[in-house]
């Protein structure tokens, strides 16, 4: 399945509790299989199953949010809704 998070920030670029948690919920959901990435106001992250995070594309968060509602995902899970530009 594929997934997509938001998040004002990525672990371990930002080391919050919000940015620590969509880490390792991502690192897990890759690892039982699904495709997950990350969306953030500085760009889009992919983690692989070592918990490795790696950049896709550098954007603000116009292009960013342009990205996402274009994007075939299945599931959008939103971390911290308040911290982020986009509302």
């Amino acid at each position: 399945m594929k997934i997509v998070q938001l998040a004002s920030s990525v672990f371990p670029i930002t080391m919050g509790g919000i940015e620590r948690h969509c880490h390792d919920l991502s690192t897990a959901l890759v690892r039982t299989g699904h495709e997950v990435e990350i969306f953030t106001v500085r760009g889009r992250y992919k983690v692989d199953a070592e918990g490795q995070v790696s950049l896709i594309e550098k954007a603000g968060h116009p292009k960013i949010l342009t990205a996402l509602l274009t994007a075939n995902n299945k599931i959008a899970h939103i971390h911290g809704w308040g911290n982020l530009p986009f509302g």
